[in-house]
């Protein structure tokens, strides 16, 4: 069920929250990673055991060379940006693309 409205809403990433407050992110590669490892449907992983944690972001005062730096680092598709604990944006590894190649 999560990949088809990760598919309908055509995004590849999605937050995981507690209380309000972003804490981890599942992305499509974790939801097929672990339904084939675990050999179980995705529909049955709870989110919040898929959620890779720390949830690692930007701020939007960072520049796309600090995405970049902080994407490489730790080695990472999807880059949240936040501001005062709130999702304003997500920066993927296909964005930065784009950019370099046509900037």
């Amino acid at each position: 069920m999560m990949r088809s409205i990760m598919r309908e809403k055509n995004v590849g990433s999605i937050i995981v929250t507690a209380y309000g407050k972003p804490f981890g992110i599942v992305t499509e590669k974790d939801l097929a990673r672990m339904s084939g490892f675990l050999a179980v449907p995705a529909k049955s992983l709870l989110l919040s055991y898929l959620a890779s944690r720390p949830l690692i972001c930007a701020r939007p005062t960072q520049t796309i060379q600090d995405a970049y730096k902080i994407m490489r680092e730790y080695t990472i598709s999807h880059l949240p940006v936040l501001e005062k604990d709130k999702i304003v944006g997500i920066i993927t590894a296909r964005d930065l693309a784009m950019y370099l190649l046509y900037s």
